[in-house]
């Protein structure tokens, strides 16, 4: 049984992950406020969790499914120990993408995905990542500066000799690491490294112990794949707070590149809360700051594209694709930041834009193309995209359609715990004729019922 000896934001932040809760779900299950539980979570705060608070979170950890305490462990970096219960391993499942034409990686990497409604363990595999989803090594040149190589990368050691330059290629390694391991096992595990990263980054900085603008600008690395740690979770908040501070770390550094950067950050996090002006403002922001000869220019016209379509601009949004396709063709082939970005990648977004300005059919043709044509090392990606391909089917009237694209997605979205991933299938299980006797229908509430998928 999992036993907490003190708690504190770390502790408290583990066990609302564990049970994939929100802060407001949470702070209910607990009987506080919202307040009371960011509180508590807040790494700078110096408020004591009182005794009988302390108490609650006790029994609501005791009294969860063994694969809450085992996601709670490790989210804790606890090991098991002897006299403790170990929840079973299962054979791992195999993640099977059924888009036609597309190589499918043979080497698995087994990955624990969610408890069911029974509360048992399974686990789901996903194909080695290859490549390292949106900033990867070639950003870190950009962004960060200096020699860094995203090949067989592992844990990054404690350096030796401690010199300014150790320090600065340390947190650059570890952050590298981090990003390969949230591709691979989704963000539980590192969402507390990062954050505890950027505190010992601070400390350092306040000692002066490394170039203080070198250490800036891995603040601002860390504080934006932070933000996008809590997006991917749907925790906006979170999201919106780390971007912020983000914001103002680049601002003070003045560096274009860390403005334009954390600016697309914001600009997507809008869109995926459906605020297309915040989404445009930001994304305007982007393109001002954008490095000449980058592709951080083309990224933010594709989100203020969406946003548009957000604000039920439709020639505004189809001008603002066309315009991402021109910065994308003009920028430097050999540029180091923003590689995931090809005509895939751009089709899917105008896919997005189609299905929210009411047009499913030309949405489902876009998605299906652009979702065939990309790599087959974005599977956390592909994920998302089917979701909302299931979206653009039940539109258009196609629930089976949607079912089995959406099942796909959710297979995804367990096996990364990627909120992102799964919201497309909670609203469609939400939407779906449960009395329905198609057999594809069928199988996906089915699915979400054993897998406790709902909204």
């Amino acid at each position: 049984m999992s036993v907490v000896h003190e708690w504190n934001h770390e502790s408290v932040r583990a066990l609302a992950r564990a049970l994939n809760l929100s802060t407001e779900k949470f702070a209910r299950r607990l009987g506080v406020t919202k307040k009371t539980v960011l509180t508590w979570t807040n790494p700078h705060s110096t408020v004591e969790i009182r005794a009988d608070n302390r108490n609650e979170l006790d029994k609501l950890l005791t009294s969860s499914p063994h694969c809450v305490q085992a996601r709670f462990d490790k989210l804790m970096g606890f090991a098991s120990g002897a006299g403790e219960t170990s929840v079973p391993q299962p054979i791992p499942a195999t993640l099977i993408s059924d888009t036609a034409g597309v190589h499918h990686d043979t080497h698995q990497v087994p990955v624990l995905a969610a408890c069911t409604s029974d509360g048992e363990v399974d686990a789901v595999d996903l194909p080695r990542r290859t490549v390292i989803t949106g900033l990867g090594a070639s950003a870190f040149l950009v962004v960060v500066g200096g020699p860094a190589s995203a090949a067989d990368i592992s844990t990054a050691p404690e350096p030796v000799a401690k010199t300014p330059a150790d320090w600065v290629e340390h947190f650059r390694t570890e952050w590298l690491e981090m990003i390969t391991r949230d591709n691979l096992h989704g963000s539980g595990s590192v969402l507390p490294r990062m954050e505890t990263a950027l505190a010992e980054i601070g400390r350092l900085r306040d000692r002066r112990a490394a170039d203080s603008r070198e250490l800036q600008r891995l603040r601002v690395l860390y504080g934006e794949s932070v933000s996008w740690l809590h997006q991917d979770a749907r925790d906006w908040d979170g999201a919106r707070a780390w971007a912020e501070k983000a914001t103002n770390w680049a601002l003070e550094l003045n560096d274009p590149a860390c403005i334009s950067l954390v600016s697309i950050r914001k600009s997507q996090i809008a869109c995926d809360q459906g605020d297309g002006q915040g989404a445009v403002d930001s994304a305007a922001a982007a393109v001002t700051h954008a490095p000449p000869g980058t592709r951080f220019g083309a990224v933010a016209t594709l989100f203020a594209a969406w946003g548009h379509a957000l604000l039920r601009d439709a020639y505004s949004s189809a001008c603002g694709f066309e315009r991402a396709r021109e910065l994308a063709a003009a920028a430097d082939p050999d540029a180091d930041w923003g590689f995931f970005l090809d005509d895939a990648y751009i089709d899917i977004h105008e896919a997005t834009a189609h299905l929210v300005l009411g047009r499913p059919r030309t949405a489902i043709s876009r998605f299906e193309s652009a979702i065939a044509a990309m790599s087959d090392s974005y599977a956390r990606d592909r994920g998302l995209y089917r979701g909302r391909l299931g979206l653009a089917y039940a539109a258009a009237g196609d629930s089976a359609a949607a079912a089995r694209a959406s099942l796909e997605a959710m297979r995804t979205g367990l096996a990364t715990r990627s909120m992102r991933v799964l919201a497309p299938v909670q609203h469609l299980r939400e939407a779906m004729d449960p009395d329905s006797v198609d057999p594809d229908i069928q199988a996906f509430l089915g699915a979400t019922d054993h897998w406790a998928v709902r909204a």
